[in-house]
């Protein structure tokens, strides 16, 4: 009799652990990948304050929910981003698969102006200023192009430079490709191209050329070529007839 007794408390006792264990594992698991995360992001020269994750019990445990977080990066054209929840990351297999947030705030660097062969049009803008604004996002999403990007996607993005803003974007999303990323907004505005009125925006990146096509008031489209040459050249259209370019 006191043997059964014995088994049943080795029994009991074995049980609990294991409960405890589980319930350690469920209360742990945010910390723990939340504390792993912020170490792969430091190695890389992206610094996250703060970053608190929420994993589910799932296999594979996805899509994982993030608080709002701003992350600062070390080095490169983009100084720092912004993050407002809610935010989703999907994971595929071991690896990041996509972001989606309800809004992303992308602040670059202030950028020295790069000598560009500008076309007759080019020319033209360059008297309203546009044409340094237009160039300089060009080249930083080239140079952004390089790293490997995570699919994303966000409701509402805004990008600034140095904190001043340049451009506001509805339905943001950043697509990776073989050689570079594709950028798309529904709706963009440009500061200090108000008279473009708002309209979708596509950008298409390489390391080597960017195009980007904002259909507004006007059809504007923008090639920058021959990035790796001393005096890159851009071309500039304009079209009367805007079509939507986002899709």
């Amino acid at each position: 009799m006191a043997k059964h007794r014995w088994t049943r408390r080795l029994l009991w006792s074995a049980l609990a652990t294991l409960l405890l264990l589980s319930i350690a594992g469920v209360v742990l698991r945010d910390a723990i990948f939340s504390a792993a995360a912020a170490r792969i992001l430091a190695r890389r020269g992206i610094h996250c304050e703060p970053i608190s994750a929420h994993v589910p019990l799932a296999i594979p445990p996805s899509p994982i929910g993030l608080a709002p977080t701003r992350c600062t990066l070390a080095e490169g054209p983009l100084a720092s981003i912004e993050l407002e929840g809610p935010i989703g990351l999907q994971l595929e297999g071991l690896g990041l698969g996509s972001l989606t947030c309800a809004s992303v705030e992308f602040d670059l660097r202030p950028r020295a102006p790069r000598d560009v062969k500008l076309d007759a049009l080019g020319d033209v803008t360059r008297l309203a200023g546009f044409d340094q604004l237009a160039l300089q996002l060009m080249f930083d999403s080239a140079a952004l192009s390089r790293g490997r990007n995570p699919p994303l996607r966000a409701a509402h993005a805004r990008v600034r430079r140095a904190g001043k803003p340049e451009l506001d974007l509805q339905d943001l999303r950043v697509t990776p490709t073989a050689s570079g990323m594709i950028v798309t907004a529904q709706r963009a505005s440009i500061e200090r191209a108000a008279l473009l009125g708002d309209g979708p925006l596509r950008l298409e990146a390489t390391p080597a050329a960017v195009r980007v096509t904002f259909s507004g008031n006007l059809k504007v489209t923008i090639v920058l070529d021959h990035l790796d040459a001393a005096k890159p050249s851009a071309a500039f259209s304009l079209s009367a007839d805007p079509q939507p370019t986002a899709k």
